[in-house]
């Protein structure tokens, strides 16, 4: 017999996976005031080496200048700095174009993202209240189904992140019990899970209709929002496979850099001792900007300005889960009378009709 797989944690580690619904009530807490030194969360640590590489090649250039007036970088310098003006236009439209471009890619994943929580929570939703159960076997089906929902999140990151494989701790446990993923069945030869993941849960409702557990119109919204869950799936494919192409990246990085050094060239003779300063701002701005670009481009991945993926797994799971805990059959029959005061135009609160309320579902049941 093959020994049992293990789950197994992940390659690398992920961000901590928090949830909390705690919301701040502000208009945007980005814009207070310790923001402007702070250094977790910004593009500083991957700008530090080259900006100060930039920073301490102005330097250079300009102590030769000022300590050697004579030398022959007098001579060299251009009297005009209409070439930095020039390529300043050229920079700016391409870090734009860059920045757009990524932050498009961004705000797509971030709408796809929140559609497969919409669907997930309806499939959920259709699952736990709209499928009928007549044995306790059913009654596991549709817990496996449950779980199923669990792991298409969970692996959909996962497989975002090329970690691929179904041994990971947030994965297997909601898997193993399918067949092909029985601890006793060997290793699966699984290229996508998450798309495995939907044909199981398509499955498990092709047989709720031939059993007749879910009617013809549950079955059409259950379609319906398993087959949006695979198109937020492959809108996720095309973000992450399609990149900006690679020369463009290339060529903006280079003119970039010949841009920064040649900067001092273009300002010793006008700005003199303020050319330092003026190359340190220019190469903190524009290197942060390129690498901004370059940070969201792949908004699915590890780093701290990529979209918290990990949190909305952890909610969903606890969202999923919370709804098992509660009975799947919910009676209108056993609800209290309205608590407001019907007979009031403003219809408030009435602790008077709370109280009637409650006694008359105490006398029901008594006589029940």
């Amino acid at each position: 017999m093959t020994e049992p797989f293990k789950p197994r944690e992940a390659a690398r580690p992920s961000r901590r996976a928090t949830f909390s619904h705690k919301v701040k009530n502000e208009s945007n807490y980005y814009h207070s005031v310790h923001n402007l030194v702070r250094v977790s969360g910004s593009v500083i640590p991957s700008i530090l080496i080259t900006t100060t590489f930039v920073t301490l090649w102005g330097v250079f250039w300009t102590v030769l200048y000022m300590q050697f007036p004579n030398s022959w970088l007098k001579r060299f310098i251009p009297d005009s700095n209409i070439l930095v003006t020039i390529i300043s236009v050229v920079m700016g439209l391409l870090l734009v174009f860059r920045n757009n471009t990524a932050y498009d890619r961004y705000w797509e994943g971030r709408r796809l993202l929140g559609t497969l929580e919409t669907q997930v929570r309806n499939m959920s939703r259709f699952i736990w209240i709209g499928v009928n159960v007549r044995n306790a076997h059913d009654g596991l089906e549709k817990r496996g189904a449950m779980n199923l929902l669990i792991a298409f999140m969970y692996s959909t990151k996962r497989y975002l992140r090329n970690e691929l494989g179904v041994y990971y701790e947030d994965v297997y446990p909601y898997i193993s019990h399918l067949p092909d993923f029985a601890p006793d069945a060997g290793q699966p030869d699984v290229k996508n899970l998450p798309l495995e993941i939907t044909h199981h849960l398509s499955g498990f409702i092709m047989k709720a209709r031939q059993t007749e557990q879910i009617d013809v119109s549950q079955l059409g919204c259950m379609n319906n929002a398993l087959n949006t869950m695979v198109d937020c799936f492959t809108g996720f494919e095309r973000i992450r496979g399609t990149p900006l192409p690679f020369a463009y990246g290339i060529h903006l990085k280079q003119t970039l850099m010949l841009y920064l050094l040649s900067l001092p060239f273009q300002l010793l003779k006008k700005s003199e001792w303020s050319t330092i300063p003026v190359q340190f701002l220019a190469a903190f701005t524009l290197l942060g900007l390129e690498a901004i670009g370059g940070e969201i481009e792949n908004p699915f991945g590890f780093d701290a300005n990529d979209l918290p993926i990990d949190n909305i797994c952890a909610m969903i799971h606890q969202e999923i889960t919370g709804i098992m805990d509660r009975p799947d059959k919910l009676d209108a029959e056993k609800w209290l009378s309205p608590w407001e005061d019907l007979t009031s135009t403003q219809a408030e609160l009435s602790e008077a009709a709370m109280a009637s309320a409650r006694k008359s579902m105490g006398d029901k049941e008594k006589s029940g």
